[in-house]
């Protein structure tokens, strides 16, 4: 008789199995998905290139202009590439050919109606991982406020044997605050990824906004567990690819770069951050790529439960 595997075994292997297909499928389309991941991090690199080599200008009227505008655009642009990406996935998936216009095809008010969506939608996941972080962050800080206290009493009264007891206790409130800090950044990444998974509904189907809004919410707590898992496995994985590629590509194409111009020259400065946001583009396509093909299987096992609960209320 086999051994019946454990619930969070199944799930994580569906979760890596899921990321595993993403990849695969990003590597077919590398070339696409970068150019329509391009159309987000050109701006922005462009931004950042002005900053560097214009500062001074940044603070004059038309430079604060500038910024607000970039503010203002940028979360709902992200929000329309990261849909295109996802418009695209699922084109490869059903075998057809992927085009810029096809991937780009989100009408005026459907696509203002899932700015708006996906803005709020942002905004309270990520006041949810706020309120997490802040809650860790402050026992963490008072039970290392009164550990250290407590140490130090003992460094005074023990000797050397105390000294060593308190260095080790600071040390390991400084690891507990580096992992809360870290484990932050993982679910901000996951909060993102939620954000992109709601949109799935407005990106791939012609719906009214409030049976829009319905759908991204049923689905998005359909198997909630599940997808929480996949949303943080999601974020890991795209961290580590994105600091990989921005070592690999934002260290080494500059160093020439810097090597006849100078450290101190403003252009080879701009011309590093450019390559920076370069080496970010590369990972961009992926987060879209995986929420377009867990939406595509959620969508498919909430529909065969769906139906299955009409057959059963029939008789």
């Amino acid at each position: 008789m086999g051994t019946r595997k454990r619930p969070l075994r199944v799930a994580l292997e569906s979760v890596l199995d899921l990321l595993d297909d993403g990849l695969h499928l990003y590597r077919r389309t590398f070339a696409r998905m970068l150019v329509l991941a391009s159309l987000l991090n050109l701006p922005v690199g462009a931004l950042v290139a002005t900053a560097l080599i214009a500062g001074d200008w940044l603070a004059t009227t038309p430079g604060i202009a500038l910024l607000l505008l970039a503010a203002v655009l940028g979360l709902p642009l992200g929000l329309y590439i990261m849909a295109a990406v996802s418009r695209a996935t699922l084109m490869v998936a059903d075998g057809e050919t992927v085009t810029l216009r096809g991937a780009l095809a989100l009408g005026p008010l459907r696509l203002l109606g899932m700015g708006c969506y996906g803005t709020v939608f942002l905004l309270v996941a990520a006041s949810a991982v706020s309120v997490v972080s802040s809650v860790c962050f402050c026992a963490v800080y008072i039970f290392g406020l009164l550990g250290i206290a407590a140490f130090s009493s003992a460094g005074v009264v023990g000797g050397t044997l105390g000294e060593v007891v308190s260095a080790t206790g600071i040390i390991a409130v400084v690891i507990g605050v580096v992992l809360i800090y870290a484990a932050t950044l993982v679910l901000n990444g996951a909060a993102y990824s939620s954000a992109i998974f709601a949109l799935q509904p407005f990106a791939h189907k012609h719906l009214p906004m409030g049976q829009a809004v319905r759908h991204s919410l049923d689905l998005t707590f359909y198997r909630f567990g599940q997808n929480l898992l996949t949303f943080v496995c999601a974020s890991l994985v795209f961290g580590a690819i994105a600091l990989a590629a921005t070592l690999a590509i934002g260290v080494l194409v500059p160093l020439p770069v810097i090597f006849l111009l100078g450290a101190e020259s403003s252009a080879a400065r701009a011309i590093t951050a450019a390559v920076w946001v370069g080496g970010i583009t590369v990972a961009i396509p992926l987060l879209p790529i995986w929420m377009a093909l867990l939406y595509r299987r959620r969508l498919a096992a909430w529909q065969g439960a769906e139906l299955r609960a009409r057959l059963a209320a029939l008789t």
